[in-house]
């Protein structure tokens, strides 16, 4: 601890701002009157999000022969939970840009989110679990260490020593080096902003186990992404490729 004789614990007035246009949408998305007309008119009003979803209507992804030109009709193909998911995915990747946190590699971060979010997603196949809400919440599950290099920028340079271990050697040094772990503050970040329990689930306990009040499908989902970070780690983490060649 000698090494790191200040830390700040990081307070909700730390936390990225609440998307309310996002959190508008993804309400909309829970309610079974909403048709997808409604629910165009709803996300026209973000010029920002009306773009990246008719972007990914018209991706290869979909494989449409005809363009897709309206919010709506993007609606229609995408899907309400799909664009659920989507929009909160849109909305965590904006809530923090490098301009945010200057001198940190923001696009390695995500580099191996995005690869903690399909593991997720392929192990939801075996499950029998939705894909798209493991895949988000692999994605979002260490949302909290971008805040504390956020609230800590002096500390960024400890990235390069977190990012070369496995789960539980990084979950104990960033201990050490913020007096907080990422678990911890991704849970705080869920509360604030109000996300559906089986992410605030995964954000907050996929350390140290689900809570017992959790319900099943949301300790499922916390166990998923559990299983994804150690099985990324495997392809990240230096400690673990070291072990696996001795």
């Amino acid at each position: 601890m000698s090494d790191f004789p200040e830390y700040q614990i990081v307070k909700p007035a730390d936390l990225p701002a609440p998307p309310q246009n996002a959190l508008r949408i993804i309400e909309a998305c829970t309610q079974i009157h909403v048709d997808a007309n409604a629910l165009g008119k709803i996300i026209s009003q973000d010029p920002v999000m009306s773009v990246e979803l008719l972007r990914i209507a018209n991706s290869a992804y979909f494989g449409l022969s005809s363009q897709i030109n309206s919010v709506s009709r993007a609606v229609t193909i995408i899907g309400h939970s799909a664009l659920k998911n989507m929009v909160l995915c849109i909305a965590i990747r904006d809530a923090l840009k490098a301009d945010d946190i200057p001198a940190f590699p923001i696009e390695e971060y995500w580099e191996v989110a995005i690869a903690r979010a399909v593991c997720a997603r392929d192990l939801a196949k075996l499950l029998n679990q939705s894909e798209e809400v493991c895949f988000t919440a692999g994605l979002i599950q260490d949302f909290g260490l971008l805040i504390l290099f956020y609230v800590h920028h002096h500390r960024i340079s400890e990235w390069q020593n977190l990012s070369g271990l496995h789960p539980e050697q990084r979950y104990e040094l960033e201990r050490q080096i913020f007096g907080q772990t990422h678990d911890k503050v991704g849970f705080q970040l869920a509360e604030v902003w109000g996300l559906p329990e089986e992410l605030a689930v995964a954000m907050g306990f996929h350390h140290e186990g689900s809570p017992a009040r959790a319900s099943t499908n949301a300790k499922t989902i916390c166990d998923v992404v559990h299983c994804a970070d150690w099985l990324v780690s495997v392809y990240f983490s230096k400690s673990k490729r070291e072990s696996m060649l001795q």
